[in-house]
């Protein structure tokens, strides 16, 4: 048997030539086996006449078997490619898994609200989404951009969306929009300032945050008043004091609160005046109570400014009488 029928490869001319095997005596001509150039292969080991050029998306070094594909992330167009350096990564943008691509086209791009720096990605998991704030409303981005002032965006955006009514973003990149404070309102969409958001009237307050509209603006109850605007507690609603009363809703001053007349009295927040009791009295507007009558005297109905006396020759020691049986003859002499 000839040695050269193992796979070695040999260049050159064939060979003719002469020895021993097992002390036997031998002559052969040897097989011929040719080194295929760079960007070729062989697969069969036969002749020159079989090294064929790799096809494209592959490559290959000189004397190989056969021919190497470009890796996922990569393509080449070229045949009879003579390195790895003949296939081209996907540019930033794109990816391909595809392995021995032989075209751009197999690079598929990175979708909407992502983008690659990367070139020669071999998978979408290159392709990294948008951060809240930013937006890439293009295929193959490359990067994302801030979102505007008024409007923000979550992870892997491909828009950026408008700020709401009742809130605002001042700065680019904004990934959450900041609700109008309590007390305040907006009905403004893509605010840019918290000037959009504008105070309720005095005489109301609100605790909503991001308030849309003054309709959340609440109007304080009758018997108090604020005279602040922008107020964001109902603390901010103040009692009218005692000895006055006030039968308005949202009053935004104490002007509202009107005196009680004599012979009524009230508690501080009070929306009504109450009469005094049988037995007491009040003289003078504004009273926030009513006093007992003195002892020979008497007030017999409610709402009394005065009390009445006891008649002639007669007297009365109980204070807060509120009939004139409590009036006693005097002793004669």
């Amino acid at each position: 048997p000839s040695p050269y029928s193992s796979n070695t490869p040999i260049k050159g001319a064939p060979l003719r030539t002469s020895g021993t095997i097992g002390g036997s005596l031998f002559s052969f001509t040897g097989c011929v086996y040719h080194t295929c150039s760079a960007g070729q292969s062989n697969p069969s080991r036969g002749n020159s006449t079989s090294c064929k050029d790799c096809a494209p998306g592959k490559f290959s070094s000189e004397g190989a078997v056969i021919c190497s594909a470009c890796l996922a992330g990569k393509f080449s167009s070229a045949s009879g490619a003579k390195s790895e350096s003949t296939c081209t990564s996907c540019e930033g943008g794109k990816y391909s898994s595809a392995i021995g691509a032989t075209a751009a086209s197999t690079c598929t791009d990175c979708p909407t609200g992502k983008a690659s720096t990367a070139a020669g990605a071999a998978s979408i998991a290159s392709c990294t989404a948008c951060s809240a704030g930013k937006f890439n409303p293009n295929l193959g981005g490359t990067s994302c951009t801030n979102c505007a002032s008024g409007k923000y965006s979550s992870s892997g955006a491909a828009m950026c969306s408008d700020c709401l009514q009742g809130k605002f973003s001042f700065y680019p990149g904004t990934p959450v929009c900041t609700n109008c404070p309590k007390g305040k309102f907006s009905a403004a969409i893509a605010a840019t300032s918290a000037s959009t958001c504008l105070d309720c009237s005095a005489g109301k307050f609100s605790a909503v945050l991001g308030a849309q509209s003054p309709s959340t603006c609440t109007a304080c109850v009758a018997g108090k008043f604020n005279t602040m605007k922008g107020a964001s507690s109902e603390t901010s609603c103040l009692d009218c004091e005692g000895g006055k009363f006030s039968n308005e809703t949202g009053s935004a001053s104490n002007t509202t609160c009107s005196f009680c007349d004599s012979g009524k009295f009230s508690s501080s927040g009070s929306t009504v005046c109450a009469d005094c009791l049988i037995g007491k009295f009040s003289p003078m507007r504004g009273s926030d109570f009513c006093s007992n009558c003195l002892p020979g005297k008497f007030s017999s109905s409610k709402g009394s400014p005065l009390c009445t006396d006891c008649s002639a020759g007669r007297y009365s020691s109980t204070a807060g009488a509120s009939s004139n049986t409590t009036c006693l003859p005097c002793n004669r002499g």
